[in-house]
């Protein structure tokens, strides 16, 4: 149905004269989790803009960080950056970081290589190695149905490919830096998958192509020495995702618009803001 359940706590935010309709003219995936997982949170993390410590970068997201660029620079020439250059760039990333002086580097470099040096020959034996490049980090701007606000978001890979019936269709590529177990719940979260039921069905709409022309999956890269660090997972969006996902937003520009931010305390575990002032 579309709409939000809360557990156990379902305190509202004090009445306030602040449009906060009228803050922000997009959103984004990520916003629209962060919602889902608790309209509190969003409403301090993206309406209020109060930054907290523990809410910012890691050395997970460094690390995806430098795995992106080096795939974004892959798929446009199919050549990798050199490992030499990726650890550099992972090193001073790091070096920003307030536990930088914890990191031990090189379980983080010594997986650089293992992982994208699987990746050529993965995409070559997952979509047949006349693949071709589309885009890489493509910007996604688009208008939604009844909202003056615009969708945002940016696809890490586009490629054609052709089927199994020959037939040329476009792939939408998500790359995921991942510990070497990936939990089957995280592949059908609909946290998780709603991302690419937006990039499928705005990339559809934009260049007018049949949701059924078009694929899209998770591909996992795994941080590990180990082989086999690759993996396709697929990720079925049809009518009904589509539905449901732009149903999602509908909800929360709603709740937004009524001032509603209920607070879900099944979220409270690893959330920034918890115990703090703002979240109490």
């Amino acid at each position: 149905d579309n709409k939000m359940t809360f557990q156990n706590d379902l305190n509202f935010s004090e009445p306030t004269k602040l449009h906060y309709i009228g803050l922000r003219k997009h959103v984004s995936y990520s916003e629209i989790a962060t919602w889902m997982d608790c309209a509190h949170k969003h409403k301090l993390k993206y309406l209020d803009e109060i930054k907290v410590e523990g809410d910012g970068p890691s050395e997970n997201t460094e690390y995806g960080q430098v795995v992106h660029d080096a795939l974004e620079e892959f798929l446009k020439t199919r050549q990798m950056p050199s490992i030499d250059s990726l650890r550099a760039q992972l090193t001073q990333m790091f070096s920003a970081l307030p536990n930088a002086s914890e990191l031990k580097e090189s379980d983080w470099h010594d997986t650089l290589d293992s992982v994208l040096s699987e990746v050529p020959a993965f995409m070559d034996e997952t979509f047949g190695s006349d693949w071709e490049y589309i885009a890489a980090e493509y910007p996604l701007m688009e208008t939604l149905e009844r909202h003056d606000h615009m969708f945002k978001g940016f696809i890490d890979g586009i490629i054609k490919a052709k089927n199994k019936k020959g037939e040329e269709v476009v792939w939408i590529i998500d790359w995921k830096t991942c510990s070497y177990f990936w939990p089957l719940a995280k592949c059908i979260d609909p946290k998780k998958t709603m991302q690419l039921a937006f990039y499928k069905y705005f990339y559809s709409r934009k260049f007018n192509l049949p949701l059924n022309k078009v694929k899209c999956g998770f591909v996992l890269l795994r941080r590990s020495k180990k082989k086999g660090n690759c993996e396709l997972v697929t990720v079925s969006v049809g009518d009904k995702a589509v539905e449901k996902a732009m149903g999602t937003i509908d909800s929360m520009l709603g709740y937004i618009n009524k001032k509603m931010f209920p607070k879900n305390r099944e979220s409270c575990k690893y959330c920034p803001y918890a115990g703090t002032e703002h979240c109490v």
